[in-house]
């Protein structure tokens, strides 16, 4: 009984396993990795399968009554066809994706588009003025754009990857360049912006009176020596005007 227990155990795992539908590429690879595993330790299995139905059989020769063993052998074969149909079933499955993976492009392209569309209607505009609570504002967006354009990338990269597994053209992927180009132009403006607050805000933690008895003096002296000469060299634009103030 422990032997058909033990049997039941591994037909169990092993088909809820080969009975899955990978939704991916990733999902494949895995699949298919434990369909390997379950055919090699089916053949140990094989061993105590046959010695499970050899002593039934000498069971019911002796006392005329053997163990309950039909549904084992009727489990055993279906756990046979799936494990041979494995791989046509592995097949269709990639045929499935490779179908999805034209709708998710198409998916993410319209995506792509609200996103630029979106995108220049609200990125910041090159002012000649603007308050320190909105550039702060601004700073911040500037951060949760990134964000959304990482969720982008991680779409894109997975797509890509997709389309060379099936061996799909590569897409393209309209504004991609545009809105990649103009965010990172966007971004590495306000990181300056940013970069300069932080580094006075560290100056700012020493209370007045250490600051102008110590070193401090000559420290910030240094800080506006250096970005005053960053600032110099930059590009006019909305965060240069604003330091320059």
């Amino acid at each position: 009984k422990v032997d058909m227990e033990t049997i039941d155990q591994f037909i169990d795992d092993g088909m809820k396993k080969l009975n899955s539908r990978p939704q991916s590429v990733e999902e494949i690879g895995q699949a298919k990795a434990e369909a390997v595993q379950i055919a090699a330790n089916k053949n140990k299995f094989v061993d105590l399968y046959n010695q499970c139905e050899e002593r039934n059989t000498v069971l019911m020769q002796i006392s005329g009554e053997g163990a309950q063993i039909g549904d084992m052998q009727n489990r055993w074969r279906n756990f046979d066809v799936a494990l041979n149909a494995f791989s046509s079933m592995i097949d269709e499955q990639k045929n499935v994706l490779k179908q999805e993976t034209d709708k998710r492009i198409r998916s993410l392209n319209d995506e792509l588009e609200k996103t630029f569309n979106r995108w220049e209607a609200l990125k910041p505009k090159d002012r000649s003025d603007m308050d320190r609570e909105t550039a702060m504002e601004t700073s911040e967006k500037m951060k949760e754009w990134r964000e959304k354009w990482d969720e982008l990338e991680t779409k894109i990269k997975n797509i890509t990857a997709d389309c060379d597994h099936f061996g799909i053209d590569l897409p393209q992927f309209n504004f991609y360049d545009e809105l990649k180009n103009d965010l990172a132009k966007q971004e590495e403006s306000w990181r300056f912006y940013d970069e300069f607050y932080k580094e006075l805000a560290e100056l700012g933690k020493e209370d007045w009176l250490s600051f102008s008895r110590g070193k401090g003096i000559y420290q910030f002296q240094d800080f506006m020596d250096k970005w005053v000469e960053k600032i110099k060299v930059r590009e006019p634009d909305t965060v240069k005007r604003l330091l320059n103030k």
